[in-house]
């Protein structure tokens, strides 16, 4: 079988490990190129490889560009004169509107903006604890009260008490039956909804007046107040006074969240971003003007004097790769050939908070500082200095790994002794099952290791003030390499195994036969031709689930029962069943050791059991009829077969006698010799019949007792020979 040396496990093997270690390489040369996708196009369009050319340096110039105007306007919202003011009064509707903080309160909402970022802080390091009803709120929930006027009183539910406790409220209903306190808990509770009964629901004060005409509970979104709005103790006091907010709680918790929200983003802006792109601890310089306001915004102390605006920005496009950005497209200028001044005009215009301004952002290329470009920059020379390497043995790969499994796929299921088609005892696993597993395995292992490779990626990350600033370039460890390679290899492992699994399965033709769906459907339309009688057991045991889930979900005491009576009943039938199938299958057992005339008792079975058991017992009926009609068959075959063997051989033994007289008369006709001959050879021949009839009706009837002894094999056979040598002659 030398001619098939192809298929042998050898030369299996050998592929299987050339697959390995060419998805290892490839995974591995993938990485490398993705990590400066940048290098690459100049391998390809064979340019030098210059970080500061790169789409990657432009990219991360233009992201922390962002970040630096988000910045800026940051400081407009939380600055005063350049100084932090905490005291400044942020009005919430107008800030939600314009993000701005001017400083006044016209809408009757308004916070120190020191409150808010506090307030801010804590309600995002609590997971923005909020409630949206009174199944949630806390113990001193909100009383909703309408007055005449059909505007709206708000209350706490320990102020609507202390009211009622102190005889400056009373309900109308209140009675011997229904108490103050019961209405209270009622309301709390939100077992009372606004309009929920035709019943008067007033509320009167001191002097007996209808002072409120209804009560609900507060069922919208609100927050738990940390701090007091300005000029008021609490939301509920603006929402009773302020006409601009009676009737509104709801809008004003959602306008103090939204709020919240846009002051956290911009304090980690604020405290951390432009921390971090101050003089000495980055490379890159920065300088935004406002031409309105003139102010400049910049991280070099002497770059801030806006009369110096021109020179600034001279000095610092003189400080090596630079952008520099104006209202009109026409005015950008950079000289970084990767920069795309469509993108830069578009994003800058959108993040500023000025329409007049001049943006000038530069990189210092001498690299002073040991920041994120610094890196950046070792990071590329490192990796485009062996990109051209990584792109040959990645294309090496991916078309060695290709022959491989075209071989592997060719010659699977097959071996150089044989034309017959092996399948590995895995094949024979159901086809989806098999491939869950595959996947599933597959998917752990490299959720692992991309979680493995993702932190290595935060080597080269920096944090300022607490927040993670991240940059595009991958810092190329050996432990990300060797991640990678687990990647590979795992993935190449099993996607052989599920593969050639699949195509042998093809090949044998068995992809179907041995599919989970084919199961699943045979399996359904058993259940379906069995539905008449299994629908009665389908629709009790779906009963007691519901009642299992009413049980454990409500708590209701009416529910508590009837799950506790159905686990009763269910108990019950259990045994009933078992009892029942115990007594049948000891009837089977009676009937088909010999019993037929043994019965199962009836008494106690139901439904099925009783029909079953029934139908038992007549077969046992019917098996001792059949038997006992049988016998007697029998014993009439063996009597006519007796009789006729009798009758038979009376008359032929005068034949053969009378022959044997006409024998012996020396009749010298020839042909009347021939004659007796003949009659001679039949006759013998039908009386060795009659004893065979008799013999075998002996034999069928169990009259014949066989007694087994030692042959002489060779003496049979020589006697055997003996007896048709003339017949062989």
């Amino acid at each position: 079988m030398k001619e098939k040396w192809y298929r042998n496990g050898l030369a299996k093997g050998i592929l299987v490990t050339l697959a390995h270690v060419m998805a290892v390489l490839l995974v591995i040369s993938m990485i490398w190129i993705l990590a400066c996708p940048s290098a690459v196009e100049n391998v390809l369009e064979d340019r030098d490889m210059n970080y500061e050319e790169s789409q990657d340096m432009s990219s991360q110039m233009l992201w922390d560009s962002m970040d630096i105007l988000s910045g800026i306007r940051a400081k407009e919202v939380f600055e005063t004169d350049g100084v932090y003011d905490g005291e400044k009064i942020v009005d919430v509707k107008k800030f939600n509107d314009t993000g701005i903080i001017d400083g006044t309160n016209q809408s009757g909402l308004a916070y120190k903006l020191e409150d808010l970022v506090d307030w801010a802080e804590d309600y995002y390091a609590n997971n923005c604890d909020s409630y949206s009803d009174y199944g949630n709120a806390p113990e001193d929930a909100i009383i909703v009260c309408s007055k005449p006027d059909k505007t709206y009183e708000y209350y706490f539910y320990s102020e609507l008490k202390k009211k009622i406790d102190d005889g400056e409220l009373r309900f109308v209903m209140e009675s011997e039956d229904m108490t103050a306190y019961d209405i209270l808990q009622q309301l709390k509770e939100g077992n009372w909804y606004e309009g929920s009964s035709d019943t008067s629901k007033a509320v009167l004060d001191a002097d007996n007046q209808v002072k409120y005409v209804d009560c609900w509970n507060y069922d919208g979104y609100w927050i738990e107040e940390k701090y007091a709005p300005v000029d008021a103790k609490s939301i509920l006091e603006i929402a009773n006074n302020n006409p601009e907010w009676n009737g509104k709680l709801s809008q004003a918790y959602d306008a103090i969240g939204i709020a919240l929200g846009i002051l956290d983003s911009e304090s980690d802006m604020y405290d951390s971003v432009l921390n971090y792109f101050t003089d000495g601890n980055t490379n890159l310089i920065y300088l935004y003007a406002d031409k309105e306001a003139k102010k400049v915004y910049t991280n070099q102390e002497q770059y801030q004097k806006y009369e110096s605006l021109e020179d600034s920005v001279k000095s610092i496009k003189a400080a090596g790769k630079y952008v520099a950005v104006n209202p009109k497209l026409a005015d950008f200028e950079s000289n970084i050939q990767s920069v795309t001044a469509d993108s830069w005009h578009h994003q800058v215009g959108a993040s500023g908070p000025a329409e007049d301004f001049e943006f000038v952002v530069a990189l210092d290329t001498s690299y002073p500082v040991q920041d994120a470009y610094y890196y950046a920059r070792e990071n590329y020379q490192q990796i485009s200095g062996n990109i051209g390497g990584m792109l040959v043995m990645g294309i090496i790969s991916a078309v060695i790994l290709l022959v491989s499994v075209v071989w592997l796929t060719a010659v699977a299921g097959r071996r150089p002794e044989d034309e017959e088609l092996h399948l590995h005892p895995f094949d024979r696993w159901k086809a989806e099952i098999a491939a869950a597993l595959v996947i599933g395995v597959w998917i752990g292992v490299v959720m692992l290791a991309v979680e493995g490779m993702g932190y290595t990626s935060r080597h080269v990350s920096y944090s300022s003030g607490g927040t993670m600033v991240y940059h595009q370039l991958t810092d190329l460890e050996p432990f990300t390499l060797v991640l990678g390679g687990i990647i590979g290899f795992v993935t190449c492992m099993a996607f052989l195994i599920g593969y050639l699994s699949l195509v042998r399965r093809i090949k044998a033709g068995t992809l179907w036969k041995d599919s989970f769906l084919r199961w699943l459907i045979i399996k359904m339309r058993i259940l379906m031709r069995h539905l008449p009688i299994i629908w009665k057991h389908m629709i009790i045991f779906i009963l007691f689930v519901f009642s299992q889930f009413l049980l454990w979900t409500t708590g209701e005491f009416l529910f508590v029962v009837i799950g506790l009576a159905s686990d009763a009943a269910a108990f019950i039938y259990i045994l009933y069943q078992a009892v029942g199938r115990k007594r049948i299958r000891e009837g089977i057992m009676h009937i088909a050791g010999g019993e037929v005339d043994y019965k199962i008792p009836l008494d106690g079975l139901r439904g099925d059991q009783l029909e079953i058991a029934e139908r038992v017992n007549s077969i046992g009926e019917g098996l001792d009829a059949a038997v006992e009609a049988s016998m007697k068959n029998e014993r009439l075959k063996t009597d006519l077969i007796t009789n006729v063997s009798h009758d038979i051989k009376t008359p032929l033994t005068s034949i053969i006698n009378y022959i044997d007289l006409l024998k012996r008369e020396n009749i010298q006709d020839e042909k009347i010799q021939g004659y007796l001959d003949v009659l001679e050879a039949k006759a013998q021949r039908l009386k060795t019949l009659t004893e065979d009839v008799v013999e075998a009706s002996k034999v069928s009837s169990g009259n014949i007792t066989l007694e087994c002894m030692n042959l002489n094999l060779v003496e049979m056979v020589q006697q055997t020979s003996g007896e048709f040598a003339e017949k062989f002659e």
